[in-house]
Formats: C-alpha cells, sequence, structure tokens
C-alpha cells in the first residue's frame, strides 16, 4: 500500500477495498495466500505471505494497518516484494504470483523500470490501478511496470464499495502465468473455490472507481 500521508477517510476505504478484494479469493495454506507492502519514502512488509491462512484474520489486520509518512517510493516496495514476500524458501512450489499496484502518485526512474523487469522476467504478474486525477501518475511509465494489458484506471474512491469495481480487479489479478510458473486455471463463482495456487500481494496506494485503460 501506499501509505504515505492522506484523509483518514480515503484511507480507510483503501482498507476496505484490499479486504474486499481478498474476500473474493479462498485465503488458506494450501490455496491463496497474501501480503500487504506499505511504502512511502521506504518499504515495509505489514502483512507477510505466510502469516495469515483465513480471511478473516487477513481483514482484521489490514484494518489495522496506520500509514506511514510522506513519500512515494514504489522502487523499494518492489524491491521488498522480490527480495523478501517472494523469497524462493517462501514461495509454494508453482504458485502464481502476482502483485497489485495501485497508486495515485508516481514517477519513472530506470531503478523502478530494472525492479518491475527482474519481476516480470521471474514470472510475476503484475496488475496496476493507477488513480489519474489530480493526474500525479505517469501512466506511459506504469504502463511499463505493469504486466502487459495489465493497466487499471480509478477516479473517485467512494467507489470503491461497488461489486462491478471489486469484480474487475479480482478478475485482473487473477490470470493466467505469462512466464515460467505454471499453474492450475481457477473457476469463479462468486469466491475461488478451487484449488488455484496463487500468491497475491497487494502493494497498495489510495483507490478510486475503476475503467479499462486501453
Amino acid at each position: 500500500m501506499d501509505a504515505s500521508t492522506s484523509s483518514q477517510n480515503n484511507w480507510q476505504r483503501a482498507l476496505n477495498f484490499v479486504n474486499s478484494v481478498a474476500g473474493n479469493l479462498t485465503v488458506n495454506a494450501t490455496c491463496a495466500r497474501v501480503a500487504v507492502i506499505r511504502y512511502a519514502d521506504h518499504a515495509d512488509t505489514s502483512i507477510a505471505l505466510d502469516s495469515h491462512s483465513d480471511i478473516a484474520s487477513l481483514q482484521t489486520a489490514v484494518r489495522s494497518l496506520k500509514p506511514l509518512g510522506r513519500g512515494h517510493n514504489l522502487t523499494s516496495a518492489l524491491r521488498v516484494l522480490r527480495s523478501r514476500v517472494f523469497s524462493e524458501d517462501i514461495v509454494r512450489s508453482g504458485a502464481t504470483l502476482v502483485a497489485a499496484v495501485v497508486t495515485d502518485q508516481q514517477s519513472c526512474s530506470r531503478q523502478l523500470l530494472q525492479e518491475a523487469n527482474e519481476l516480470k522476467s521471474e514470472g510475476v504478474i503484475i496488475v496496476g490501478v493507477a488513480i489519474t486525477q489530480p493526474k500525479r501518475v505517469d501512466i506511459s511509465c506504469l504502463r511499463q511496470v505493469v504486466t502487459s494489458n495489465q493497466l487499471i484506471g480509478a477516479s473517485k474512491y467512494n467507489s470503491l464499495k461497488f461489486s462491478n469495481v471489486i469484480g474487475q480487479t479480482v478478475k485482473a489479478i487473477c490470470v493466467a502465468p505469462t512466464s515460467p510458473r505454471p499453474a492450475p486455471s481457477p473457476s469463479f463463482s462468486g469466491k475461488f473455490i478451487t484449488k488455484f495456487t496463487q500468491s497475491l500481494v497487494m502493494v497498495l496506494v489510495y483507490v478510486k472507481p475503476l475503467y479499462r485503460m486501453g
């Protein structure tokens, strides 16, 4: 999560959004696992990938998260994701690895693109949700950060509760892997109830209603 300072209402909406998306996954030790990285001028693993094996405890942990301060260092968050959250001693063999990056402010740098490309080369699917107003996100850069055709636009915080917004995001993160990590294909019927081996990492900022960006 982009944990830089913002209004308490918007922070709460972002946390609710995370919990709504996670609630559409079967969170347990043999199916989907969820981690959360907060970042501002630095990043930390607020919720480790192996720390919660049921949705109730995960959602309680998400609700307790607080902002960190100022800054939007996504490069640091992706580095933590690659070196700590998705480390070989934690991730299950054959798991599909997905990072959902939701941000309202992001500039481009060579280091950011290097970190993103390293993750994608290891088979990680990166989904982006860009908050497009007041135009503080470098969209052309974010397109290079995320996996091809996995960028979603967002505009207002208070629409996050709508089922179509949550559904678009769940659909975007629950995609087949594009490189080296094969996994079974899921079937969707409200929740993912098949034994779909997927690790979902939410690297979030603040989110607003979604539309697919072309």
